[in-house]
C-alpha cells in the first residue's frame, strides 16, 4: 500500500486521523472555550483541552510532540510557573492570524511579579501566538533555562503603562536560543528594562528580524553575562529612553551584529549600540529623531 500523509488511530474509543507530514509524535489541540482538561480529550479540535499546561503534560519527550493552540484560545498566567514544559522537543503553535490568535495573558492581580511560562526542557518551540503583559513590573514572563528554545512569529504586547521588566530572559542553559519574526509592542512609558536579556554565558543565541518598540532603561536587546557566538542581525529596534542603547553588549561577548537599524531619542548621541566587547559590527545604521537621516554604526557605538 502508497503511504499517505494521514495516520489513523485509536484514542479513547474513538478513530482519529492525523496528517503524518506535520511530525511523527503526537498532535494535540487547545482551546479554553471549548475544550476540557481530561483524558479521551485533546486529539481532536472537536474536543480540545482547555489548557496549555494540560497538553504539556501529555507529551512525550523526544518525538516531535506538536500542541494547537486554537483560534480565540485564551489562558491567563496568574502565578510564577503556571504554565510550564514538561518534557523536551515539543512545539506550540498558535492557528489563526493577527488578534485572532492565541492569547496568553500574564497577570498576577498586582502582586506577583514572577508571573511566567518556564521553558525547562530543551528543543520546546512557540509559534504564532499573542503574548500580553497587564502585570506591572513582570519580570520575565517567559523564563528560558534549556536549549534550543525556538521564539517564532509572536507578538509581545504590554498593556498601557504595565510594563515588563524584560520580556525574555535567557539563562545560560539556553544554548541555541533562536527568535525570529517577532514584534514587541511596549508602551512609550518608563518602567521597562529590556525586551530581551541574555542574562547566562549560553552559547549561539541568535535573534533574527524582530522589531521592538518601547521605552527601555538598559536597552531592546541586553547581555549580561557573556554569551559567546551571538548573531543578532536585521533586527528594527526603537528606545525612546534617554539611555539612548538599543543593543547593550558585554565585554567578553563574541559572535555577530549586523543589519539592524536602531533609533534613539537623543540628537546627536551614538551609543545605538554600546559595550560590543568581542562582537563584529557590520552594517548597522542608526538614526536620532523624527525626520532625520540614518547613518552607520561603527565599533563601539561610534557612527561614521
Amino acid at each position: 500500500m502508497a503511504k499517505t500523509a494521514f495516520h489513523s488511530q485509536w484514542v479513547a474509543g474513538r478513530q482519529v486521523i492525523v496528517d503524518t507530514n506535520l511530525t511523527t509524535g503526537n498532535i494535540f489541540f487547545v482551546h479554553s472555550g471549548t475544550g476540557t482538561d481530561a483524558t479521551g480529550y485533546g486529539r481532536g479540535p472537536d474536543k480540545p483541552y482547555a489548557g496549555l499546561n494540560y497538553a504539556f503534560a501529555a507529551c512525550t519527550a523526544n518525538q516531535g510532540d506538536r500542541i494547537y493552540l486554537m483560534p480565540g484560545h485564551a489562558e491567563t498566567v496568574a502565578t510564577a510557573g503556571a504554565i510550564a514544559t514538561a518534557c523536551a522537543d515539543v512545539h506550540v503553535h498558535g492557528i489563526g492570524s493577527g488578534i485572532n490568535r492565541a492569547i496568553i495573558t500574564f497577570d498576577g492581580g498586582g502582586i506577583v511579579p514572577g508571573v511566567d511560562i518556564n521553558i525547562d526542557h530543551a528543543g520546546v518551540c512557540f509559534n504564532n501566538i499573542i503574548f500580553y503583559n497587564t502585570e506591572d513590573a513582570a519580570a520575565a514572563p517567559l523564563d528560558v533555562n534549556a536549549s534550543d528554545c525556538r521564539i517564532r512569529d509572536c507578538l509581545f504586547w504590554d498593556a498601557g503603562a504595565d510594563n515588563t521588566l524584560t520580556w525574555i530572559d535567557v539563562a545560560a542553559a539556553g544554548d541555541r536560543f533562536h527568535m525570529q519574526d517577532c514584534l514587541n509592542h511596549g508602551t512609550l512609558t518608563a518602567g521597562n528594562v529590556a525586551f530581551i536579556t541574555i542574562s547566562g554565558a549560553c552559547e549561539h543565541p541568535h535573534i533574527q528580524d524582530c522589531t521592538s518598540d518601547g521605552d527601555f532603561s538598559a536597552g531592546n536587546i541586553i547581555l549580561t553575562a557573556a554569551a559567546t557566538d551571538t548573531k543578532i542581525v536585521g533586527n528594527f529596534l526603537t528606545n525612546v529612553n534617554a539611555v539612548d542603547v538599543n543593543i547593550e553588549g558585554f565585554a567578553a561577548c563574541s559572535g555577530v551584529v549586523a543589519d539592524n537599524r536602531c533609533r534613539i531619542p537623543t540628537d546627536a548621541q551614538t551609543t545605538w549600540i554600546n559595550t560590543p566587547g568581542g562582537w563584529s559590527l557590520y552594517n548597522n545604521w542608526g538614526v536620532n529623531q523624527d525626520g532625520e537621516a540614518g547613518m552607520e554604526i561603527l565599533g563601539n557605538g561610534r557612527s561614521a
